[in-house]
């Protein structure tokens, strides 16, 4: 049996677009300012989120990464600063990314 490996490189281009209302246009999903961060680290560590994910309803797509960024939020509080809303808002924000 013959063995074959090979090596894919993508690379994905992240430029921030300021429209002048607080929202930046990254690779086509719209956030808010504070969170350009934030979406760039997603991109760079799971490229497939910008490329895999293309509803033609930027509403979809707003709501899509919106929701992903509450997740992120909640999941990244200590332990200690979790009350109960907070646990229900994460598996809703969870069952609507999914």
């Amino acid at each position: 049996m013959c063995e074959q490996s090979f090596s894919l490189s993508l690379e994905i281009q992240i430029v921030p677009m300021w429209n002048g209302d607080g929202i930046v246009d990254i690779n086509d999903f719209r956030v808010f300012y504070s969170k350009v961060n934030c979406v760039r680290r997603i991109f760079e560590r799971h490229p497939e989120t910008a490329l895999n994910f293309r509803p033609k309803n930027q509403l979809v797509k707003n709501a899509y990464i919106n929701n992903l960024l509450e997740l992120i939020d909640i999941i990244c509080l200590a332990p200690q600063e979790l009350a109960e809303e907070d646990l229900r808002d994460a598996r809703l924000a969870f069952e609507d990314v999914v």
